[in-house]
């Protein structure tokens, strides 16, 4: 019986409902970086005041563009955290119930309740530690290190190409 996940209401005090990614997200989001990174290319080497400017001008486009993009992630994140929370609970809950159970039935000398409710816990045992080791992030670690070598690879290269430029003789 597989089990529904109840995503907690916007309207929970607390709660941050997610903004859902409008059509062409991934368009826009990289849309962002085309005219930042094209100035860079098509403009003539300056090692001047020209150098900052381009630096300055260049730096919104790649934050707005990781703004865009994790903007409705955050949302998704904080649903996905309390639903784990709610669901570990629950399994604490029930591991709780059955321990206090062991115990009473250990007081009482019932041995056949105690060896049944044994193996009800050592099932939900790998079913907490499972609960506990689900990321809350809608993404997986690839996807995230692909995104900030996307941003972070271009800007570092034209920031170390600068830098070479003003030690290095041309």
């Amino acid at each position: 019986m597989s089990e529904q996940i109840a995503l907690p209401s916007p309207e929970v005090k607390g709660s941050i409902a997610p903004l859902p990614y409008p059509p062409g997200w991934v368009d826009r989001a990289i849309g962002f970086f085309v005219p930042a990174y094209g100035s860079v290319i098509l403009s003539p080497r300056d090692s001047g005041t020209g150098a900052v400017i381009q630096i300055a001008s260049m730096l919104p486009a790649p934050l707005l563009a990781i703004v865009y993009f994790l903007w409705p992630l955050l949302g998704i994140h904080r649903l996905l955290e309390a639903e784990k929370v709610r669901l570990v609970d629950a399994n604490q809950t029930l591991l709780e119930d059955v321990f206090q159970r062991i115990e009473t039935c250990a007081r009482t000398e019932q041995l056949d309740d105690i060896e049944r409710l044994s193996q009800l816990m050592a099932s939900l045992q790998p079913k907490d530690r499972i609960l506990k080791q689900i990321s809350t992030w809608p993404w997986q670690p690839e996807a995230l290190r692909s995104v900030i070598a996307t941003v972070l690879l271009p800007i570092l290269s034209w920031l170390a190409q600068q830098v070479l430029q003003r030690f290095l003789p041309t």
